[in-house]
């Protein structure tokens, strides 16, 4: 595997990592069997970054990462935006993963510099814990170019979290050109770069190896992650970045039609709309409607269903 050095982190991490949103609770709940042989194959062929976040309910996973292989890179994320909520958010990681410490931990879909200013108070307290050995480097995830942008204004940031595929799909307020120009200033200044939905979601999977390609053809990228729920798929993925002859064939490519589903027992509540961050949920005439050219199926939505009537598939 392609080892770099996270910006000016001192982590090293394989340029292409595991996100486990997609083995998680909100999608696919993985078995046991079904996860350890993904972790396997990861371990196999020397992935040793592993992203997760407080909303994924997938600190399972990851802890048996760490029991199968202690020295894997942990990169986590939460909502928290003061002290409080900070405190327990950490806590709750560190418990959940069975470790004193985790790597990477990140302010979670932060939209602006204002955004950051509101969750100022949650970084202070992350910046604290890193002094004291709990986190090795702190920062955000967004999918907004003026966020990314608007990072530059604060020193405390070590990693970013961007949305950025070929397409800019997924990208709320620019263009594909405008999240590259921010990414790359950012990496110039010495902030580590973590991409994600290099593949938006799914939606550009049948253009495989052009999303694939952009993304390694970007110096200014550390590392990205892909949400991959089978062994098959990390072998694939693998012979695809390293450029191996392993003679694997994933079937399933080009033909996934993943899809939010919603349960009949849904009160159309709201919860699902108000929280969507990419504004792909409207309710017309009392059905729930996606809006598949915005939606990155990120499954976000569902953790906000007190029903459990969404389920992505």
């Amino acid at each position: 595997m392609i080892y770099n050095n996270l910006g000016k982190t001192g982590i090293k991490v394989s340029k292409l990592g595991l996100g486990t949103l997609t083995m998680g609770g909100l999608q696919k709940n993985s078995s046991k069997k079904e996860y350890l042989k993904v972790l396997s194959s990861c371990f196999e062929y020397g992935i040793n970054l592993f992203d997760t976040a407080e909303i994924y309910n997938s600190y399972h996973i990851v802890k048996d990462a760490i029991k199968l292989k202690r020295d894997v890179i942990v990169s986590s994320k939460s909502y928290a935006y003061d002290e409080k909520g900070a405190t327990a958010a950490l806590d709750y990681c560190l418990k959940s993963i069975g470790r004193d410490y985790v790597d990477i931990y990140l302010l979670h879909e932060q939209e602006s510099g204002h955004t950051i200013k509101g969750h100022y108070d949650a970084l202070e307290f992350y910046l604290k814990q890193k002094k004291l050995g709990k986190i090795r480097a702190v920062g955000l995830s967004t999918h907004k170019v003026e966020c990314a942008k608007a990072c530059l204004k604060f020193k405390e940031i070590e990693v970013v979290h961007p949305l950025i595929n070929y397409a800019g799909f997924g990208i709320l307020d620019g263009t594909k050109e405008d999240m590259e120009n921010a990414v790359k200033n950012l990496k110039k200044a010495g902030i580590g770069i973590m991409a994600m939905k290099i593949f938006g979601g799914g939606h550009l999977i049948k253009d495989y190896n052009t999303a694939l390609s952009y993304i390694l053809e970007k110096p200014y990228i550390d590392c990205f992650l892909i949400g991959m729920a089978e062994s098959s798929e990390v072998e694939f993925n693998v012979s695809k970045v390293l450029n191996l002859d392993l003679n694997i064939k994933h079937e399933e490519l080009g033909k996934i039609k993943r899809a939010v589903h919603v349960e009949s027992h849904c009160i159309k509540c709201g919860e699902c709309k108000k929280n969507c961050p990419q504004g792909a949920i409207e309710i017309i005439n009392d059905k729930i409607k996606i809006d598949y050219s915005k939606c990155v199926l990120c499954s976000y939505c569902a953790s906000f269903c007190k029903e459990f009537a969404i389920k992505m598939f």
